[in-house]
């Protein structure tokens, strides 16, 4: 393993959290001294502390392997994705539902996907809560 790398993808993920190493080391119930070896490259971080740092926030599969669990979006796609939650949770409170966020979720991608790209368009008519439930049903 590339201790040096996992260090450093450590400490890039402190500071995207704006954490010290003090506060890190409070997070994960060790001394103060732990992180920095982490993050140093000396030492490998224990399982038991990347588990618990992960509470936190912490993108562990990016410590460990160098890729993010998240996909980051651009500008557009994150209008386009604002605008199908608005759309569907309009729909949610207009009719008293309360799915889980599972549902909830696939009634996002659903809105999505019908969308093609003009979501945001003030012309463009939202899909029925009804038509959105029924596709799922497929």
């Amino acid at each position: 393993m590339d201790l040096e790398g996992i260090g450093k993808r450590l400490r890039d993920e402190r500071e995207r959290l704006q954490l010290s190493q003090e506060q890190l080391a409070a997070i994960a119930g060790t001394n103060r001294i732990t992180p920095s070896r982490y993050e140093g490259g000396t030492h490998l971080p224990t399982i038991a502390f990347l588990a618990t740092i992960e509470g936190a926030g912490v993108d562990v599969g990016y410590v460990l392997n160098g890729k993010r669990d998240v996909v980051a979006l651009g500008a557009d796609d994150a209008e386009l994705l604002g605008c199908a939650v608005a759309i569907v949770d309009d729909h949610l409170a207009k009719h008293l539902l309360k799915p889980s966020e599972e549902v909830r979720g696939l009634l996002i991608l659903k809105t999505l996907r019908d969308a093609n790209g003009s979501v945001c368009e003030a012309r463009m008519r939202p899909p029925s809560l009804e038509k959105l439930i029924a596709d799922l049903a497929k």
